[in-house]
């Protein structure tokens, strides 16, 4: 006998094969972004087959596409429930799929409950767990807990330093709570990754206008525009340079 022949037996073993069901769920997955009621469609036939969290997980992804948000919710939720028992970090995925639609749904409170699921298992990856906090952070913002979403946001900024949305979002809240000392620095920062992104550009101007630097503020707005002007933070930043002219509805 050959060596080949000896390993084959065991290569053949260490290669699973996805399952008939993974390829299914798979491309219901991706047949969600390009058709969400087809991909509904497919998920309520494959509940009707009793193809269990899968069909769930397919049926979420449907929903979510489809930006029926809350139907979403319940269906991530029973499909991560039942997907912990085989595979934790998948689980934890769907977690984090049920707060983003909870957010979504505006129900922020569920959010966060559907988050902490995730964080709970110390599974996640250091760019999973600070994508998540940032999430949770945006929860206890909609849920009225600004105290709890800095420490989220603080927790961000160490463990993921080159994270823009870690240092907007913490410059956001810090001028919404009148800490502009902080929301200075938190913005230069994000400046600093990104200096040519428009939602930085934006919140720089909102800072300075809270600050009363009007020209800084108005140079940092034509800036968005400049960057970006078929955007929603152009069409804010428009607002904002003319407050009493009306702008039209931007697409989404």
């Amino acid at each position: 006998m050959t060596i080949n022949a000896l390993l084959l037996p065991l290569l053949l073993q260490s290669t699973a094969l996805p399952t008939i069901d993974e390829l299914r769920l798979t491309e219901c997955v991706d047949m969600a972004f390009r058709d969400p009621p087809s991909a509904i469609v497919e998920g309520s036939k494959w509940r009707q087959e009793n193809g269990g969290w899968r069909a769930d997980i397919c049926l979420a992804n449907g929903f979510a596409q489809n930006f029926e948000f809350p139907r979403a919710i319940a269906l991530f939720e029973s499909g991560a429930e039942a997907a912990s028992v085989i595979d934790q970090d998948r689980a934890n995925r769907y977690w984090l799929q049920a707060g983003n639609a909870a957010i979504a749904a505006d129900r922020p409170r569920d959010a966060i409950r559907l988050i902490d699921r995730a964080l709970a298992k110390g599974a996640l990856d250091p760019e999973a767990r600070g994508e998540a906090l940032i999430d949770r952070a945006r929860a206890y913002v909609a849920s009225g807990q600004n105290a709890q979403a800095k420490v989220d946001l603080f927790a961000v900024r160490r463990l993921l330093p080159e994270n823009i949305l870690g240092w907007l979002f913490s410059a956001t809240l810090a001028r919404r709570d009148g800490e502009m000392e902080d929301a200075q620095t938190f913005i230069a920062a994000a400046a600093a990754i990104a200096p040519q992104d428009p939602a930085v550009a934006l919140e720089a101007g909102n800072i300075a206008a809270q600050l009363g630097d009007t020209g800084a503020a108005a140079t940092h707005w034509q800036t968005v525009i400049d960057l970006a002007p078929g955007s929603r933070q152009a069409q804010t930043a428009r607002a904002r340079l003319n407050p009493a002219t009306p702008q039209p509805a931007q697409p989404e």
